[in-house]
């Protein structure tokens, strides 16, 4: 379930080494709802990444992530929740664009607490504390009287609307996916790819100074630990050393 990005572009984070095949590259971008946060980016999907994805909302990174699976051509997927991330109109458009059309000759397994999407999967296997409760397919649940709304509501608990609240934040690049119809215009000049810089970390020369070793040793085990190990360590080498002299005479 969680996400990552390396330091590179977008585009690098999704081909992940692949070939770069411009056809398949915005089937894929346009399935993951990505061509509207590569408008909203200064230098669309050319942007640098930072370290972890820290300049990305955690649904960018969740649908790059998406992206780089589809991208990689398998057998099988495995998608553990990846629905969570998003807001409800791009899940739909996931689940749709994604799951049920771009990988329809696919196996896929998609783990999801989403019940609306049920009734476009081929087989359901319900969970409950680790156990399989029930399987089979929407209508069949159906007619064996399985309420899947019980389960959700065990699995979420009475605080899961009151956090989701909390924890979501709004993003230009969520924003400009709340309205399906809608066009986004990107109001930037635009820029020369060129004039991105990776921004080079903080760096200190010259030696360490004898307060850091002081306070390192201080943190640890301190001074008299320190001092005993070290001793150890001189009769270890003293004896191993002495044994070698004395086969010798």
């Amino acid at each position: 379930q969680e996400s990552w990005a390396f330091i590179a572009s977008v585009r690098q984070n999704i081909l992940f080494g692949s070939q770069y095949n411009e056809e398949k590259y915005n089937r894929v971008v346009k399935a993951c709802a990505l061509d509207r946060d590569f408008k909203l980016f200064p230098y669309g999907d050319q942007t640098l990444v930072g370290e972890r994805g820290v300049s990305l909302s955690g649904g960018q990174k969740a649908r790059i992530s998406l992206a780089r699976a589809l991208y990689h051509s398998a057998d099988i997927y495995l998608l553990d929740d990846p629905l969570s991330a998003v807001d409800t109109h791009v899940a739909k458009h996931l689940f749709q664009k994604c799951c049920v059309e771009y990988l329809k000759n696919k196996t896929r397994i998609l783990v999801t607490h989403q019940i609306q999407f049920l009734k476009d999967a081929h087989q359901i296997l319900v969970l409950n504390d680790g156990e399989c409760v029930a399987i089979g397919s929407y209508t069949q649940l159906k007619e064996r009287g399985i309420d899947l709304m019980s389960y959700q509501r065990q699995t979420d608990g009475p605080n899961a609307k009151r956090a989701m609240k909390r924890s979501t934040s709004f993003t230009p690049s969520m924003v400009s996916s709340l309205s399906e119809g809608s066009e986004v215009t990107d109001v930037r000049e635009p820029i020369e790819v060129d004039e991105q810089e990776v921004k080079a970390e903080l760096k200190m020369i010259g030696s360490v100074e004898s307060t850091v070793y002081k306070d390192y040793i201080k943190a640890g085990a301190g001074p008299l630990l320190i001092t005993l190990t070290i001793l150890f360590i001189i009769a270890s080498q003293v004896l191993y050393q002495g044994s070698d002299y004395w086969l010798s005479l």
